[in-house]
């Protein structure tokens, strides 16, 4: 169950305090686009994420974009933020994470997973060790493939709730 637990769970990503974590000694973000930052059906950044995404730039974070999506997906949306993007990551595996950290010279203890999925965000990024932020998705419909991921993740945080492991705004520590 520790694959899929959240180091953070907030309810929306502009509830991150970038102060906390640059007192933890995190450098840098991987961010999940669908449903993360925008809803999945949205094709663009909008003025409040291109904001957002700046003030953890100009907080001096290293900032990446990580998604599942495809390639016109993915660039479409990042073409105008001028930050590195990554596309059909193929996440819960981690080999794009490990490409990532390998070419940005990055220190996994130094790096946050941000996302709307425990079964690919979270569990993907965990497998590495990464600090890892849930989020709740920005609206409750989804795409074909995410649906039945979701009736899945449901149950384990209804697990992770019933012992106390599944609260807004708590970090937890991984054993």
């Amino acid at each position: 169950m520790n694959l899929f637990k959240p180091n953070l769970y907030l309810k929306k990503i502009e509830d991150l305090d970038i102060e906390k974590l640059n007192n933890r000694g995190i450098k840098n973000l991987f961010i999940d686009i669908d449903n993360t930052l925008v809803p999945y059906t949205q094709i663009n950044a909008d003025k409040k994420v291109k904001n957002l995404l700046k003030s953890y730039i100009d907080a001096e974070f290293k900032v990446f974009i990580i998604s599942n999506n495809t390639r016109k997906r993915v660039s479409t949306f990042s073409k105008e933020l001028d930050i590195p993007y990554y596309y059909f990551a193929c996440k819960p595996l981690s080999f794009i994470y490990k490409k990532v950290i390998r070419k940005y010279k990055l220190k996994a203890n130094e790096t946050v997973c941000i996302g709307d999925q425990l079964l690919t965000d979270i569990a993907g990024a965990n497998s590495l060790g990464l600090f890892t932020i849930y989020v709740d998705p920005i609206v409750n419909k989804d795409g074909p493939f995410t649906i039945l991921n979701r009736k899945i993740e449901n149950h384990i945080k209804d697990s992770m709730k019933k012992k106390n492991e599944f609260k807004v705004g708590v970090i937890y520590e991984k054993m």
